[in-house]
């Protein structure tokens, strides 16, 4: 159970970061991720699959609102479809595997995640999980801290990603997204190409990050995507496929994410410090 519980973080703690700058580009794709980027607020709604030793297919969804500007959001989770993986016993219950993540870069950058399975079975256990991403970065032997922090805070640290997409861009058509007329780009993002768009003076942080990512993807420092953009320059919807290779063996991550409603009041409230509790705790407790 803790180790499903860790992968989980290591999969989820991405959706909650990204970086920007003022590098323009002509690339229609590149140029929809900046222009995104820096949208005061927007909400968000994606579809995972994952497929990772011992468990999966498993498919997972979310829900969410950002407010860029103040660097915080929140979304609402359900990994339901995790239950299937528990052989028995009350962490079989799908109502478990629901719950939030908020997180809040405005200081540095903390991430709160509320899911039962994480807490229920723990004595004297609150119903929030603080995890300050700088430190556990440092357990994991990661510099993601002043990269999280170089720049606005987004959605998904991919949105971002999106700015290196490489020169093999290809349109495949019109399509609409939510009701909003886009155009369906399938692109290479370039995580080499992306460390030289990032300012000079936390290149060298992002560098330490991107090695990280390559790690994890045997080596490898390109991944196909899809990006469907509407017609004032802004990302409607992503989605790519991606492997990595962790502790616990090759993870394969399907995810499709929609944006909209940019521009919306977004209001995002932090749990109260009574009712968490730091993740070194939670993971002593778990032995």
């Amino acid at each position: 159970m803790r180790r499903l519980s860790l992968l989980l973080l290591v999969l989820l703690v991405p959706l909650a970061a990204a970086c920007s700058n003022d590098t323009l580009s002509v690339d229609p794709v590149a140029r929809a991720a900046e222009t995104t980027g820096k949208t005061d607020t927007m909400h968000m709604s994606m579809k995972m699959r994952i497929v990772a030793p011992g468990m999966g297919p498993v498919r997972m969804s979310a829900d969410g609102a950002f407010d860029n500007a103040a660097r915080r959001g929140s979304m609402t989770m359900d990994m339901s479809d995790f239950a299937r993986q528990i052989p028995g016993g009350a962490p079989a219950d799908p109502k478990l595997w629901r719950g939030r993540e908020v997180f809040d870069f405005s200081k540095r950058p903390v991430i709160y995640m509320s899911f039962p399975f994480m807490t229920r079975a723990l004595p004297g256990s609150k119903p929030w999980i603080r995890i300050d991403l700088e430190q556990l970065a440092g357990r994991m032997g990661l510099d993601l801290g002043a990269l999280m922090q170089s720049g606005q805070s987004n959605p998904a640290q991919q949105l971002d990603y999106l700015r290196s997409v490489t020169g093999d861009l290809k349109e495949l058509g019109k399509g609409t997204v939510r009701g909003v007329s886009t155009t369906h780009y399938r692109g290479t993002v370039d995580l080499e190409d992306y460390v030289k768009l990032v300012p000079e003076a936390r290149r060298k942080s992002a560098r330490k990050t991107i090695e990280q990512l390559e790690k994890t993807m045997r080596g490898r420092s390109t991944y196909p995507v899809d990006v469907w953009v509407d017609s004032s320059d802004q990302v409607r919807r992503m989605a790519f496929d991606m492997t990595s290779d962790t502790p616990n063996g090759m993870v394969t991550t399907k995810m499709q994410m929609d944006l909209f409603d940019f521009g919306a009041p977004v209001n995002v409230d932090l749990p109260a410090k009574s009712q968490t509790m730091d993740f070194r705790e939670l993971t002593g407790k778990a032995g």
